[in-house]
């Protein structure tokens, strides 16, 4: 028996080295089969099989020794007045822009250099709050900056859904009560708060929902350092921060303002709370905890049942690794199990699901829906996008993740090892389990489903492995030399260039990705004239789905259907085309020709509006649809 338990011992001391065999494994022979099946998806278990080995060639490294290294107080502060004049210097290639509706590609540069020098500069802060307290400073402008400034950039609001949103926020407002026959008409948190705002400061809706909504957000990644330093240390915290920060997905969460976005804030919360349960919990926090429930429950359904699938997962992390240390293994400390505020969780957010629908099957109809969900009919999905883009700007924009999640491969291997800790072992199976999603849901019907919406919420989850990732990469200790600190700005910067350029953070700079940045805003000419527009014509209008954001009190049909297969003897009607389809890429939109000019040289349409930026057709074959 003796002999068997010190078998046991040592396997699991060593399982982190032999996970990462196993993981090496599998990407090998996962990257042989994706060469011949489908090479879009071949960088994943390449980047699995590159991290794997650098946890491996550092294995020996313990992120507590990074606590030991630090700057001399002249070298800190030097960095630091660097770093906010260089934050600076951004600031001012904004606002001297050559073009009007695009910040410069010198902006993202700068944003990306500064926050290579920042990470650089916490693994080696030395052991005092103000320091901390200046690195979240920093963390907290670059995240101002990179949301605030495409809001300065266009006159309205910028994205799709938050148009809709608005719709529903200005009729609580008008009316003084909440409306029927919206989306979330039973789940209006985010849209009362807004109101609220709007109604205490006179602002609109744009500068109301950043107030209520993006400034919020950046308060979460306080509470990610916070959740770092309890788990382990103030640098880990700092740099899992400022990581989430400037991931891609997370600034697009910060301008382009829906419920998922909101849900997470207090879900960071949330987090901090049952990290901090082990070490005091008092009602006062079960009381904060039960209320953070009810907000996530009832603002989104998805983050919702995220959160409960999480802290599942969260439990059963701790329950290994009770029973881990009920065998006499390497393990230190003893976990707090709570399953009661699961429970609680679950049956609030079924009665809430329940009470929306005025149905108790409501739960089984929702997982039945999901499952016979066909995502051939949803062309938006990046899964399923018919605009094509080369293989080499693909590799561009899925790299964020890539380098984000290859991170957090190091840092979860490092979670079982006998370095690691139980909150931190917790933490990290309940990423992974969120993290999975997408590909659990790959293999059924349910494909595409909001499949990338489960991969930006365990971002949330999977900061603090990335951080930890990140220190095993760069073995963070006294010794220091100048090839380890133009690595460490070198491809900290490179990851977070890749992540501020990437289309679902930036929508206004083409020159990196022209192919696949989409402008999801309106200029002043354009917005001039969709509002002459409508009061010109009142009957059906024709025009692609971006445009059509705007034009919401009116019957639209999208045009996109019609102009990709030149089929316009069908478009009986009112015909708006934006002038930038000819040149940007356009959602649901593969065009290789000019179809504003096919119009204009088409006998049966006459051209009745131009003003450079919109161009409007009367198909004259429909004399109803004259204005």
């Amino acid at each position: 028996m003796n002999i068997k338990l010190k078998n046991l011992n040592y396997y699991l001391n060593n399982a982190d080295k032999y996970l990462a065999f196993a993981l090496i494994v599998l990407g090998i022979i996962a990257s042989v089969v994706l060469a011949f099946v489908n090479t879009n998806l071949l960088p994943a278990p390449i980047a699995i099989v590159i991290f794997s080995i650098v946890y491996l060639v550092n294995i020996q490294y313990d992120v507590k020794n990074s606590c030991d290294a630090y700057f001399s107080r002249k070298y800190t502060i030097l960095l630091f007045i660097t770093i906010f004049i260089l934050i600076n210097l951004s600031f001012i290639s904004f606002i001297f822009r050559p073009e009007l509706y695009s910040r410069p590609l010198t902006y993202f540069i700068l944003i990306s250099i500064v926050s290579g020098l920042l990470t650089f500069l916490i693994m080696y802060l030395p052991p005092n709050r103000k320091y901390e307290y200046l690195a979240l400073i920093s963390i907290i402008i670059i995240g101002l900056s990179l949301r605030i400034l495409p809001q300065v950039l266009f006159p309205d609001i910028v994205g799709m859904d938050p148009w809709v949103h608005r719709n529903f926020t200005i009729q609580i407002m008008s009316l003084g009560h909440l409306v029927d026959g919206f989306a979330y008409s039973r789940l209006p948190s985010m849209h009362i708060l807004i109101a609220a705002v709007s109604f205490l400061t006179g602002l609109n809706y744009k500068w109301s929902s950043v107030i209520a909504v993006t400034i919020p957000q950046l308060i979460s990644f306080v509470v990610v350092y916070l959740i770092g330093r309890d788990i382990f240390n103030s640098k880990v915290g700092l740099i899992g921060a400022l990581l989430l920060c400037v991931s891609a997905n997370y600034i697009c969460l910060g301008y382009w303002i829906f419920p998922t976005g909101f849900a997470l804030i207090f879900s960071a919360f949330l987090l901090y709370y049952l990290i901090k349960e082990d070490k005091h919990d008092s009602a006062a926090d079960a009381i904060i905890k039960i209320l953070l429930a009810i907000l996530i429950v009832s603002i989104h359904m998805q983050v919702a049942l995220a959160i409960l699938i999480f802290l599942i997962f969260f439990w059963v992390g701790k329950r290994i690794y009770n029973q881990f240390q009920s065998n006499g293994l390497d393990f230190i400390y003893s976990a707090k199990v709570r399953y009661t505020f699961i429970i609680l969780f679950a049956v609030l957010m079924f009665g809430w699901w329940i009470y929306m629908a005025n149905k108790v099957e409501l739960p089984f109809t929702f997982i039945h829906r999901a499952l016979e969900y066909d995502p051939s009919q949803i062309r938006d999905v990046t899964a399923y996008s018919t605009y094509v883009i080369p293989y080499y700007q693909y590799l561009m924009n899925i790299s964020p993740y890539l380098f984000f999640y290859g991170f957090s491969v190091v840092g979860s291997l490092y979670a079982v090892s006998k370095k690691s800790n139980y909150n931190y072992l917790a933490l990290t199976l309940g990423g992974i389990a969120l993290l999975a999603m997408p590909f659990l849901l790959l293999q059924s019907n349910m494909s595409g489903y909001l499949s990338e919406r489960w991969i930006y919420t365990a971002q949330l989850f999977m900061s603090i492995p990335v951080a930890i990732g990140v220190f095993k990469i760069f073995k963070v200790t006294k010794k220091k030399n100048m090839f380890k600190s133009i690595a460490i700005i070198s491809l900290i910067s490179i990851f977070v260039f890749v992540n501020v350029i990437n289309p679902s953070a930036n929508i206004d700079n083409s020159h990196i990705s022209k192919y696949s940045t989409i402008r999801y805003a309106y200029t002043d000419s354009e917005l001039i004239s969709i509002n002459t527009l409508q009061k010109m014509n009142t009957n059906l209008i024709y025009t692609d789905k971006i445009n059509a954001l705007a034009v919401l009190t009116q019957p639209i049909t999208p045009v996109d259907e019609y102009l990709e297969n030149k089929n316009y003897t069908l478009l009986r009607g009112f015909v708006i085309l934006r002038t930038v389809i000819v040149s940007e890429p356009v959602p649901g939109m593969n065009l290789n020709y000019d179809p504003i000019a096919e119009l204009s040289l088409n006998s049966n349409f006459d051209r009745v509006y131009d003003s450079g930026s919109e161009r409007a057709f009367l198909n004259l074959i429909n004399p109803k649809a004259h204005p």
